[in-house]
């Protein structure tokens, strides 16, 4: 009899609060910024097409690059300051 052992990688789930989204997007849409609790920023957005992200310098294994606008941005840099996260 043969035994398999699986080695499972888990990362911990941390919540988000929504910061700033595309107001052209509708409810449930993107491009978003949110807030991690652990003071990290995450973006939701499309991701760039290939020939776009072939043209960005530096990008390590595992990296994605994404579509937002730059008005997003900002509203999600307005909020932390309002909010006291950095």
């Amino acid at each position: 009899m043969r035994t398999m052992t699986a080695i499972v990688e888990t990362e911990i789930s941390m919540k988000t609060t929504l910061l700033a989204k595309d107001a052209s997007s509708g409810n449930g849409g993107c491009p978003s910024v949110h807030w991690r609790e652990d003071g990290m920023t995450v973006v939701q957005a499309p991701e760039v097409d290939a020939d776009t992200f072939g043209g960005l310098p530096n990008v390590l294994p595992g990296e994605r690059a994404v579509y937002i606008d730059p008005q997003v941005i900002l509203a999600a840099a307005d909020e932390i300051r309002k909010r006291g996260l950095a």
